[in-house]
């Protein structure tokens, strides 16, 4: 058998997906996440379906809700397989409503021509593969790290090998027929951990059976007592049966209470909205005759509609400033005329001292020339006082040269002639000491011709000064005379007045020149603000004619018509929106009252008459609530139950809140329910107890003779259960027995594909009863268990077990497709290869699907198969 081609439509990460495996080696190739474990899962869903129902113990969700498509969508495919003798079948399945279609070659519905499931549809993959589920999963499928076999499993495996290998099917079973034969034992007689099996049913009985005679014998003596207990319980359940209508009076007056408060609360909120209906009326009214006053007032003013508030501000600025340049003009005229005045009398006095504009040149209060003739002098006094001084000088140092040369040349002479060394020192000293004064000498020297030539030239300069101060003295005198003044005082004073003269003269020149420019360019802009002015008033009519003078009354009729015109239309537009409201208010106070009421409202006399009706049913249910409470008084006025008597009831169902009070009354009423109950209960066995006591005599025969036919029956189900336990035994028996045979097909096949995976280092590997592997260790040649071996080679001797159990378990059956998951991850390079190589032989029998993320095994097996196998990349 083979596995030809997948179809999902819908099933976990994927949708519309389509794989086509060969009939040999076929590689799925995909990174971690990338749907391998999804393909898996959906494979074995098409052959067995998906379990679906509550979470298993450790499971977070069902595979049915595990794989449902994540994009939503159809949750169903479609997958395509060939037995061995050619057959091609096509399985569609809809997990969403578990839907499972079988189509033959021809596409023809085969689908009732199988064993069909409750949970898991037709059951045409255990005819066509041979294998339950449970067998498919935990031998065809090979996963990483779980080439392993856990005990659970291995029971398992092992009965169905052994069901094949005798029998040559899976479906006849020595579990089944020890199932059976358990089931029989349960269902037919009982075991130890039974309790509803036939002889558990018949012990019960027997028990029961034997208490009963018992109390059957005791309870003659009791007649008269359980008569007197029944009339009784009799009159207080009548009792009972009033409270119950007492109630149902309560609830009712309950009822009508809260339908009470119902009507109330709708009457208030009508009563609420009639008044704010009324005040939004009469405002509505007040407002139209108000908007029509304003609408006259509007088309009266409707020259101004163009004008804006500023336009009448502006208007109004710019006669304020037309009215300021006038009177500014007017007090500018009246300066130039002072200014005028003023300047004519300035000009004559100028006139007078005529003097100062012809001689303006010449300035004779200057003192500059005495000032630099007594400068002059001073230096020259300190010149020639530093001249003396230097000459001082100059005498004091030729004397002590001459002295120090007289003195220098005795001591040479004398150290000459006697060899005198210190004399020579201190004649080098008075030497250098002579050198030393003769080089500050000729500083001296410099300096003192410096000096001596300054001197000269300040004398020339005082000469020149001296000429100057006397053509300035002569200059002077004939000035005071033309003046008529005696003293240089005199001549300063006319002089300043002069001068403050001549240049208030030209002040008043520069000043009037200014005001004339200033006048000249107000009578401009008075110009144009009287036209703009003029222009905007006869716009609007406040003026007849542009020739009209304009007065401040007319900027103010102009300001006040815009005003009253612009405040007008706001307050109409205000008032067009605020009727508007108005209307919406009042609808919307309709429309809620008929979601009080229920009845559609147009206007305030229906609201009126709605007040009235309503009115009248809550006086109606008032006296509905009075009927109801007489009615509990002529049944409950003499009676009291758990200690409420019919003041305090009347007081807890009309003074109590609503919700207080009805809580009271089901509790009260459970209470009176939950006594009748148990009055009944009593009455029941009272009844029984009677029935029974009246006829204990045959009641006792009929109780002795049901206990010696049930004894009967008991002695034939303990034979019954004796006979089954001793066919169990014997068939267990032959089940191990059965085990032990086909160890060695087993082990063959193991061995030769251990062979082959470790490259003939391991030629044996031998498996027991159990499926407990040993194998013969290369070296030492001795049997050990392969849990003494590294972990690589245990997955190894375990993945030729698993092999080797579906070669076993398909024994006159399909060759089944063998689909591995990431198995190589804990081999190195050469156990890899070596594995590939086998997947690569077993092949050439039977289909090989091989799942990995890994690019070097995917290498490999392209290098193992020379590119002879199928890879299908996701």
């Amino acid at each position: 058998m083979r596995i030809d081609k997948l179809d999902i439509k819908g099933f976990g990460k994927f949708n519309n997906f389509e794989v086509e495996f060969d009939r040999g080696f076929n590689i799925v190739y995909g990174a971690n996440e990338s749907g391998k474990s999804t393909i898996q899962a959906f494979i074995k869903a098409m052959f067995y379906s998906l379990r679906g129902g509550r979470n298993l113990k450790g499971e977070d969700c069902t595979p049915l809700n595990k794989y449902r498509p994540w994009g939503g969508g159809e949750y169903r495919g479609s997958l395509r397989y060939t037995l061995d003798n050619g057959q091609v079948f096509t399985v569609e399945r809809n997990f969403q409503n578990g839907e499972t279609k079988i189509y033959d070659l021809l596409y023809k519905d085969i689908t009732k021509t199988f064993d069909q499931s409750k949970d898991k549809g037709p059951l045409f993959a255990i005819k066509h593969i041979g294998l339950t589920e449970s067998c498919f999963e935990k031998t065809l499928y090979i996963g990483q790290m779980a080439t392993k076999i856990d005990n659970r499993d291995k029971k398992e495996i092992l009965d169905s090998i052994a069901n094949i290998f005798e029998t040559g099917s899976e479906d006849i079973s020595f579990i089944n027929a020890r199932e059976a034969i358990k089931e029989a034992l349960k269902r037919y007689v009982g075991t130890d951990k039974t309790s509803t099996r036939p002889l558990d049913i018949i012990n019960s009985k027997l028990v029961q059976l034997k208490a009963k005679k018992e109390n059957l014998l005791k309870s003659k003596e009791s007649l008269f007592s359980v008569e007197e207990e029944i009339a009784y319980l009799n009159n207080k359940r009548s009792k009972l049966e009033e409270l119950k209508i007492v109630m149902q009076f309560a609830r009712n007056i309950v009822n009508l209470r809260e339908e009470i408060d119902v009507f109330k609360k709708r009457k208030k909120d009508l009563m609420d909205i009639v008044d704010e209906v009324s005040a939004l009326t009469k405002e509505l009214n007040n407002l139209r005759i108000s908007l029509d006053e304003c609408q006259k007032i509007k088309k009266r003013f409707e020259n101004f509609s163009e004008f804006e508030f500023n336009e009448a501000d502006d208007l109004y600025i710019k006669y304020a400033k037309y009215e300021n340049l006038k009177d500014e003009n007017t007090r500018l005229l009246e300066e130039i005329d002072k200014i005028k005045k003023s300047a004519d009398e300035n000009r004559i006095f100028i006139e007078s001292l005529k003097v100062f504009e012809v001689n303006k040149d010449i300035n004779v209060v200057d003192s500059t020339i005495n000032t630099d003739f007594n400068l002059e002098s001073i230096k020259r006094s300190e010149i020639q006082n530093k001249i003396k001084i230097l000459k001082s000088k100059n005498r004091a140092m030729i004397t002590a040269m001459t002295a120090i040369f007289l003195s220098a040349a005795a001591l040479l002479f004398y150290s000459l002639s006697e060899r005198n060394y210190y004399c020579i020192v201190v004649t080098v000293l008075l030497i250098a000491v002579f050198l030393a004064i003769g080089i500050f000498k000729s500083k001296n020297d410099r300096l003192l011709k410096q000096l001596t030539d300054e001197k000269c030239r300040l004398e020339k300069r005082l000469n020149l000064l001296l000429e100057k101060m006397e053509e300035k003295r002569l200059m002077q005198e004939e000035m005071f005379k033309m003046l008529e003044v005696n003293s240089m005082e005199e001549f300063i004073k006319k002089k300043a007045l002069y001068d403050s003269k001549v240049y208030e003269l030209d002040s008043h020149k520069k000043r009037m020149a200014a005001l004339k420019e200033e006048v000249e360019k107000n009578c401009i802009l008075i110009k144009q603000i009287l036209q703009f002015i003029k222009e905007k008033l006869f716009a609007s009519n406040v003026i007849d004619s542009i020739e009209t003078e304009v007065k401040k009354e007319h900027i103010e009729a102009f300001r006040s018509s815009i005003y009253k015109y612009k405040e007008t239309a706001a307050y109409l537009s205000n008032g067009e929106s605020r009727l508007n409201d108005l209307y919406r208010q009042i609808e919307n106070l309709y429309l809620r009252a008929y979601s009080i009421c229920g009845q559609k409202i147009d206007n305030i006399e229906q609201l009126n008459e709605i007040l009235n009706s309503m009115e009248e049913k809550i006086e109606k249910l008032y006296e509905n609530l009075d009927i109801y409470a007489f009615k509990i008084k002529s049944i409950y006025s003499d009676m009291e139950f758990e200690g409420i008597n019919y003041e305090k009831l009347m007081e807890m169902l009309l003074d109590l809140r609503i919700k207080d009070a009805k809580e009271n009354m089901e509790e009260f009423t459970q209470k009176i329910f939950n006594e009748i109950s148990s009055i009944q209960l009593n009455l029941k066995e009272k009844e029984i107890a009677q029935s029974a006591l009246n006829d204990d005599n045959n009641e006792l025969e009929k109780i002795e003779e049901e206990i010696r036919e049930l004894e009967l029956q008991k002695e034939k189900l303990e034979e019954t259960g004796f006979s089954l336990k001793t066919a169990l035994e014997v068939l267990e028996e032959a089940n191990t027995e059965i085990k032990r045979d086909f160890a060695p097909v087993v082990n063959s096949n193991a061995s030769k594909i251990i062979s082959l995976i470790t490259d003939f280092r391991y030629k044996e590997l031998k498996v027991d009863e159990n499926l407990v592997l040993r194998t013969t260790d290369p070296y030492i040649k001795d049997i050990i268990p392969v849990s003494v071996l590294s972990n690589g080679t245990v997955d190894q001797m375990y993945l030729a077990l698993r092999i080797a159990l579906v070669r076993t378990m398909e024994k006159k059956s399909e060759k089944l497709p063998i689909i591995l998951d990431e198995v190589l991850s804990q081999y190195d390079e050469m156990r890899s290869i070596n594995t590939i190589r086998m997947l690569k032989e077993i092949s050439n029998e039977r289909q090989v699907i091989f799942f990995t993320c890994k690019t070097r095994e995917l290498d490999m097996a392209k290098s193992v198969c020379n590119n002879n196998l199928n890879v299908i990349k996701l």
